[in-house]
């Protein structure tokens, strides 16, 4: 393999599940670059004065629940009275502190994903889920890798050996089957609308170069430690707010 690429089955296609043999799509995955998004402070600090439908620009590697959407609009409304009561230089001391900390959380690898000769470019090895903790300024997430396509095909098919899958009629049927089976363990795609894996069709997965998916990884909470004399700092670290898993 050449330094960026990651995965290659080329010369191991071939694989047998509950005595029946398949052959795996020709895949080859790389690295191509690390992914760090870049939010304007200004923007962001002054995000009150138009629709809030969008507090930040469009990120590949970011999914908001809609209590975590209201928690960032919070965060930005606390930062735009900061500013307009004419702390200026406190606002943008504290924009920058959560912005950059939000950058490193949104950070991964970019991979160029190839399906028996179909090419995926600038693909997220990675997409994090920001939810409200319920604390002030603070937030859960949770952090979901990209499924290798091939297991992904690898364990569909195991799954349609499956007896209650065999007994299903109808692409519904199946679709509850699936969900009922897998327990919601595959649950944002790329690309996606909501965020949120919508129930998957049957039909489609054949074409699994036109939907990749995530897994949980991981979870932890992008905390704020207060201000001032209520600050609590980790470490040297003078920024308020801090990842942790």
């Amino acid at each position: 393999m050449s330094d960026n690429v990651i995965f290659d089955n080329t010369n191991d296609r071939m694989q047998t599940i509950n005595g029946i043999e398949y052959k795996l799509p020709r895949t080859i995955i790389r690295e191509t670059g690390c992914y760090v998004p870049s939010f304007n402070l200004k923007e962001f600090i002054e995000s009150g004065y138009r629709y809030l439908t969008r507090l930040l620009p469009d990120c590949r590697t970011l999914v908001l629940t809609v209590e975590g959407n209201a928690r960032l609009a919070n965060v930005a409304g606390y930062l735009q009275g900061m500013k307009d009561s004419g702390n200026v230089q406190a606002a943008n001391q504290y924009a920058e502190w959560f912005l950059t900390r939000l950058e490193g959380l949104l950070s991964c690898q970019m991979l160029s994903i190839e399906i028996d000769g179909i090419v995926r470019q600038n693909v997220p090895s990675q997409k994090t889920l920001l939810a409200d903790d319920g604390c002030l300024h603070s937030f859960g997430f949770t952090s979901y890798s990209l499924i290798n396509p091939t297991k992904y095909l690898s364990e569909l098919w195991a799954l349609q050996q499956n007896s209650d899958w065999k007994a299903c009629s109808h692409t519904a049927q199946r679709n509850e089957v699936h969900k009922k089976l897998r327990c919601l363990s595959y649950r944002l795609t790329e690309p996606m609308d909501s965020g949120l894996a919508n129930p998957l069709n049957a039909e489609e997965w054949h074409s699994i170069a036109g939907t990749l998916y995530y897994q949980y990884r991981y979870n932890g909470g992008f905390l704020f430690h207060g201000v001032n004399q209520l600050s609590v700092r980790v470490g040297n670290d003078s920024n308020p707010w801090s990842t942790h898993t």
